[in-house]
């Protein structure tokens, strides 16, 4: 009878353990929780993604598997879950495994659609910026080059934010280099600029399938499922629960009408009996104080009735009794959040029990937890409520990865729109690209120090790296140490520059790739970690970025992406920079090619030149050509210095060519000592016959005055003639504008046949002229090859010649 007993009550006490196992209970628990997060760290991914943040696709193939397998663990459920309960969860858990396959097959589309759009972005700014280098040569270089800069911003842009507007100005772009393209027809670029144009297509039409993509897998309501598996599993526990409950009273009860009968046996075995509850007793207490969650039992305001050595030391108490006796006020002496008691309590009285419930606490050391409470309200038969009783779970290292996962993401926006701005940065002014580039990076990353190096000599046995620029964030200016290296005393770093993707370093005085650096530059500046980015060009290796910190400091992914991204905007700067030199270059030489041409041929005849016209040959009907000669000057010129001679013809004709800038005429070509100008040719005037002689008349002033000077016995002969001309562009290298026909052969003759210190003038200049200045005729004289011809002396304007 006494055995009966006892088993009955054992049964009342252990039977229910045996189906209601809390650690099945918290294992379940767990792998939801495992799910809901995992489920949450793929839409992150979906996420970064969608921000350009993930790099490669690993996290999120390896997440997704990780939830297929969390959904294989979670259709092994408690014994305590019933049969309809199983059903239930089993719905819930085929939806949630429906939608992660359905999230399996939008990742593989995505992953496919997006490396199509990845290439082209990646490729596109090579592509731009080679032709770029290329075309700065072109003569169309001043409009090509902008617009395909422009189709890149825009493109980048598109890509950040592909919105109507962004969308519109790229296509704008894009058309206009389209209309560019049919106007050069099948040029040998014209290849390459269709590359771009499908570079730039491939763009506007992957990424809105991209984003669709990502849009549909983050609506996908997966955590609908878990939040329903939870619930479900909560009541499946609640209900089981109450079933331990009422078996345990119904053994309670058989045990009491057994006590009725046996009472005098229980008398006799009474020190037996009270000996096995004892050890029973002792057997609880024992699981009780050794769960490895916290465990406990609270008064309604805030006092501990009981709690076991797992919680004490979770809160930082050396025991039990440590705990209840200093801590008399939960809300306010736990937690960090005084209202988060009332919270609880609030819960706890409308639903009667709390799942997850998170809270951050402080422990008695003062230093900062997260916990998570499963606790139920206990009332007496009549409902009063007695007391709270629960587990706590420490979810410290989860809330930490939690925050840190944050963090992470909200700097790696930051860093995007960072980026963003400085990619949009107008970087044809290199000095003022280089400045917003380091501080924005010293800036957005919190480093001490931001430096440039440009690499010079590069591939020679000279090579070396000189400091271009400075941030200094500590003090908050640019300067430059004008600090460089040669390759040859740092074979290891330079080593490590080439062959790395990016050198990372903590303890940049114990690593041996910046171990040649110490001395001469780490200590002197005391730089205890340094990040090097390399920046290459074109494909060569252009300079480097180093980011300095004065502490060490451990990099991580996004530090080390930004610093990269950073050299990459600063290779663009590079190559904007060289383009825009090679551009000023070129239109200095096209400026000096022009003067020169300006200078051997009359503007408007050059100007045809340059628009492509092959032969220049055009008729005048009136123009007056002038032939001036220096008397004797070969015989004058024996007998003084070569450099003397030089430069008394310098002297001379560069007074005449200001003369016939000043009167409007063409200086066509000197020989020698001869000099040629005309007057209506290349531009028709109606005067062209008084300026010539009025600048004739000038000549031979300026010739007076500056041989006088020079103390050199100088005279010259002048001839003009008037008439119809032919005037042309000969010669394809050393060419010349140049005039033919009779009217110039017989202006020739003029001066040969003329008087020494006069200007001799043919009929038809005399009939032009002859009411305004004085001749003198020399009646009919002999001219080689057109015989007896009338000419006449030009003395000056017919007042002065009067009045002298």
């Amino acid at each position: 009878m006494v055995a009966g007993f006892l088993i009955l009550g054992l049964c009342g006490y252990l039977l229910p353990r045996t189906w209601l196992n809390p650690a099945d209970y918290n294992a379940y628990q767990q792998l939801l929780r495992d799910a809901r997060q995992l489920d949450h760290e793929v839409n992150e991914a979906v996420l970064s993604s969608r921000l350009g943040l993930l790099l490669h696709y690993d996290p999120l193939v390896e997440k997704t598997a990780a939830l297929q397998r969390t959904h294989a663990s979670l259709q092994s459920m408690p014994a305590f879950v019933r049969v309809h309960g199983r059903l239930t969860l089993g719905e819930d858990l085929r939806q949630a495994e429906t939608l992660r396959q359905r999230k399996a097959v939008l990742i593989e589309r995505f992953k496919s659609d997006f490396a199509v759009l990845r290439n082209s972005l990646a490729y596109f700014p090579k592509l731009v910026a080679d032709l770029s280098h290329r075309f700065s040569t072109r003569d169309d270089a001043s409009e090509v080059i902008p617009l395909l800069n422009h189709i890149l911003e825009d493109a980048l842009v598109y890509h950040q934010s592909a919105n109507l507007e962004n969308e519109g100005r790229l296509r704008n772009g894009l058309e206009a280099l389209q209309a560019h393209l049919a106007a050069v027809g099948d040029r040998a670029d014209a290849a390459d600029l269709r590359l771009v144009l499908a570079h730039a297509n491939v763009i506007l039409q992957r990424k809105p399938i991209v984003e669709a993509l990502l849009g549909e897998l983050v609506n996908l309501p997966s955590s609908g499922s878990y939040d329903a598996m939870q619930l479900h599993y909560e009541s499946e526990y609640a209900a089981a629960l109450g079933r331990a409950q009422a078996q345990r009273l119904t053994v309670y009860v058989l045990s009491m009408l057994m006590l009725v009968g046996v009472f005098s046996l229980i008398i006799r075995q009474f020190t037996h009996s009270e000996r096995a509850l004892r050890v029973a007793e002792k057997k609880f207490r024992s699981i009780f104080e050794k769960a490895g969650e916290g465990i406990f039992q609270t008064t309604v305001d805030g006092r501990y009735l009981e709690a076991n050595a797992s919680l004490a030391r979770f809160y930082g108490y050396g025991s039990v009794a440590e705990l209840m006796q200093q801590i008399t006020d939960i809300g306010g002496q736990l937690y960090i959040d005084p209202q988060r008691r009332a919270v609880f309590r609030h819960r706890l009285e409308k639903d009667g029990q709390v799942f997850d419930f998170e809270s951050e606490i402080r422990r008695k050391d003062g230093t900062v937890a997260w916990i998570s409470e499963n606790a139920h309200a206990v009332r007496d038969a009549a409902g009063k409520l007695l007391y709270y009783e629960g587990i706590v779970s420490d979810i410290t290292q989860r809330k930490t990865a939690d925050y840190e996962r944050e963090r992470r993401n909200q700097r790696e926006l930051l860093h995007q729109r960072c980026l963003l701005g400085l990619a949009q940065f107008d970087k044809t002014d290199f000095q003022r690209a280089l400045r917003e580039i380091l501080d924005t990076t010293a800036y957005t990353l919190g480093v001490n120090r931001v430096t440039a190096w440009r690499l010079f000599e590069a591939g020679t046995p000279e090579e070396y790296v000189k400091e271009i620029g400075t941030f200094d964030l500590d003090r908050r200016e640019h300067r430059s140490d004008e600090y460089h290296f040669h390759a040859r005393n740092l074979p290891t770093y330079f080593a490590a520059v080439r062959s790395e993707t990016c050198i990372a370093v903590t303890d940049a005085l114990a690593d041996s790739r910046t171990g040649e650096l110490v001395e001469c530059y780490l200590k002197p500046l005391g730089i205890a970690s340094t990040l090097t980015a390399p920046i290459w060009a074109q494909g060569q290796l252009a300079g480097i970025v180093t980011v300095e910190c004065t502490k060490c400091h451990e990099w991580e992914d996004d530090e080390i992406d930004f610093a990269l991204s950073a050299a990459s905007l600063m290779a663009v700067s590079f190559e904007t920079a060289e383009r825009v030199r090679a551009q000023k270059e070129a239109a200095r030489e096209r400026e000096r090619a022009e003067q020169l041409l300006l200078n051997i041929l009359p503007g408007t005849i050059a100007r045809r030149l340059q628009a492509g016209e092959g032969l220049i040959a055009d008729h005048f009907a009136e123009a007056t050509v002038l032939f001036a000669d220096i008397v004797n000057f070969t015989q004058l010129s024996a007998g003084i210095p070569p450099q003397a001679v030089v430069s008394l013809l310098n002297k001379i004709f560069s007074a005449f060519d200001q003369l016939a800038e000043d009167f409007g005429l063409e200086k066509i070509k000197t020989i020698g000592d001869a000099y040629m100008v005309v007057g209506g040719v290349p531009a028709p005037r109606e005067d062209h016959v008084e300026a010539v002689v009025e600048m004739a008349l000038m000549m031979l002033d300026r010739c007076a005055e500056l041989t006088r000077d020079a103390n050199v016995p100088v005279t010259m002969r002048i001839g003009i003639n008037t008439g119809p001309v032919v005037a042309g562009v000969i010669g394809i290298k050393k060419f010349i504008y140049d005039l033919w026909g009779d009217t110039v052969n017989l202006a020739s003759r003029m001066e040969s046949h003329g008087v020494s210190g006069n200007i001799q003038v043919t009929a038809a200049v005399h009939e032009r002229v002859r009411g305004k200045y004085m001749f003198v005729d020399r009646g009919l004289i002999e001219i080689k090859g057109r015989g007896q011809q009338p000419v006449f002396l030009l003395k000056g304007p017919l007042a002065e010649a009067t009045a002298s």
